[in-house]
């Protein structure tokens, strides 16, 4: 099932701040950060795995446990 844990407004003319867990968009796990942003300019800001904060670099791949930061 979807699980969005918060949206966070910056603005009106900067959009949201999006936490998502990966499992609710099936799509994305397995994906390189890389591809996630050419196919759809979803910038992954962060992600939370195992309790660890990442800052993702275009080669990390998405694991379905992991909980996304999104722009």
């Amino acid at each position: 099932s979807d699980k969005i844990n918060g949206i966070h407004p910056l603005g009106a003319k900067f959009g949201e701040v999006l936490d998502i867990d990966a499992r609710a968009t099936n799509n994305l796990v397995g994906k390189s950060v890389q591809e996630i942003f050419t196919e759809s300019n979803i910038i992954i800001a962060a992600l939370i795995r195992e309790n660890s904060l990442i800052i993702p670099n275009p080669s990390t791949l998405l694991s379905v446990e992991d909980r996304l930061i999104l722009m």
